[in-house]
């Protein structure tokens, strides 16, 4: 159901409200009543404390009973500025332009608002011509993530298309999940901002999204499982023989841990892997930037990650495999 600005969403009994405010009406008039009267017998008192003809203990209980009365006017005005806000709250209306999304309620329930308990959640009103997306990223790259970054949003229900979101509020507080177990994962939350206002949308759908921190265009790209880390040392250590003193084996482990490995691509370099140092730049899901090492126009070895990372080396063998992708190499031994 659409809704327009003002109007009318629901109505709450108001028996219990109005006769609050009926109380209060009368507790005011009471206390005006009151007040009047004691302004009489101070002014009353102040005249005669002038001519002598009452002691100035009189004029002080006259004074009192004066402010008193004036206080306590002063308290059931507001009681009665309380009582009809209250009532004026039992008609509810709508906020916003928008539609009732959700509606907790039915007609005859029980409902609570109080300023000392949590209210009944009554129903939602959105405005789906505004709708936004969240999503849950990690601690690791949630510094990488700029207010204004592009983000293309997948959702579910549409497979067949990318919806255009920016990023506008990044979360500042850690939503942490499985804590003190090993499945602990840290994420922030982050909202975009939808564009796209041809597409039907219902709050709720399931979504991911891939957020554009960096844009660079006409860089030199390998696929991601191509690039691996060889050690610094790895062939020195090889034609090294092994230290049978326990105390010069920790030392070289703790070498090699303190040793930052390098970057790697194996190219085909007559129908056999060559080793080939590179620097990455930025990365999505599927390709990595080379920003040095590495010449367009290359063959480069591509296949699983046991396969590069683990058993090619350099100088294996390696044959094309066209059953898979046109341009892929798998190593053979």
């Amino acid at each position: 159901m659409k809704m327009k600005k003002g109007d009318l969403l629901l109505k709450i009994k108001p028996d219990i409200y109005i006769a609050e405010r009926d109380r209060a009406v009368a507790m005011r008039t009471s206390s005006k009543a009151s007040l009047d009267r004691s302004a009489a017998e101070f002014k009353r008192a102040r005249d005669m404390s002038a001519k002598g003809l009452i002691s100035n203990s009189e004029l002080e209980q006259a004074t009192t009973a004066y402010e008193v009365a004036k206080a306590t006017h002063a308290q059931s005005d507001a009681a009665l500025k309380q009582a009809d806000e209250s009532l004026r709250k039992t008609t509810i209306y709508s906020p916003m332009d928008g539609t009732v999304s959700g509606l907790k309620v039915e007609l005859g329930q029980r409902v609570l608002g109080t300023s000392q308990f949590q209210g009944t959640e009554v129903m939602t009103v959105a405005d789906l011509s505004r709708m936004e997306a969240r999503v849950d990223v990690g601690e690791n790259d949630i510094i990488s993530i700029s207010a204004r970054d592009t983000a293309r949003i997948e959702v579910d229900a549409i497979p067949d298309r990318k919806l255009i979101g920016i990023v506008y509020q990044i979360g500042n507080s850690a939503k942490t999940k499985g804590l003190g177990t090993q499945e602990e994962v840290t994420n922030f939350e982050v909202r975009l901002r939808i564009h796209d206002k041809d597409v039907i949308l219902r709050p709720g759908m399931s979504m991911t999204a891939t957020i554009e921190t960096e844009t660079k265009p006409n860089v030199l790209a390998v696929p991601i499982q191509s690039v691996t880390t060889r050690s610094q040392n790895k062939d020195k250590e090889k034609k090294e023989a092994p230290e049978p003193d326990e105390m010069a084996a920790n030392d070289a482990k703790i070498k090699q841990k303190n040793e930052k490995p390098k970057e790697v691509v194996f190219l085909v370099d007559n129908n056999a892997a060559k080793m080939v140092e590179v620097k990455r730049g930025i990365s999505d899901d599927s390709y990595t930037e080379i920003v040095s090492g590495l010449q367009e126009g290359k063959e480069v070895v591509s296949g699983s990650y046991k396969s590069i990372n683990r058993e090619l080396e350099d100088g294996v063998k390696v044959k094309v495999d066209n059953t898979k992708n046109k341009n892929a190499k798998t190593a053979s031994k």
